[in-house]
């Protein structure tokens, strides 16, 4: 079995040449699988960052509800409280363009009520 540390890193190197290249998809795919690697592994930090960066990608790419599984994913990853309200910000832009306005301005106020003060 491939080394997850090496795995992830090359994932996370193609997802990062891919969106040079703004293949949103492409990229925001990596970023999925790297953290599906990372979670396997133990490292829910750098699951986060990817799944975050995957949700980014998911809404260039105008998939607002990949971009939403993506950061849900990301949040259920236990983040610390002001990565949460960064996450919860991008998770209501993200529920927002799905036309969910009152799920979007719930997780923005989650998020200012996350925020540290």
């Amino acid at each position: 079995m491939r080394d997850p540390r090496a795995a992830f890193t090359s994932l996370v190197q193609a997802a990062t040449r891919h969106r040079g290249a703004r293949e949103w998809a492409a990229a925001a795919g990596a970023f999925v699988e790297a953290a599906r690697v990372a979670v396997d592994a133990g490292a829910l930090a750098a699951a986060r960052q990817a799944r975050q960066a995957a949700g980014d990608l998911f809404r260039r790419d105008d998939r607002p509800a990949d971009a939403v599984r993506a950061l849900e994913l990301a949040l259920s990853y236990a983040p610390p409280v002001a990565e949460a309200a960064a996450l919860r910000l991008q998770r209501g832009g993200a529920g927002g363009e799905l036309g969910a306005a009152t799920d979007g301005l719930t997780h923005l106020e989650r998020a200012a009520a996350d925020a540290p003060a």
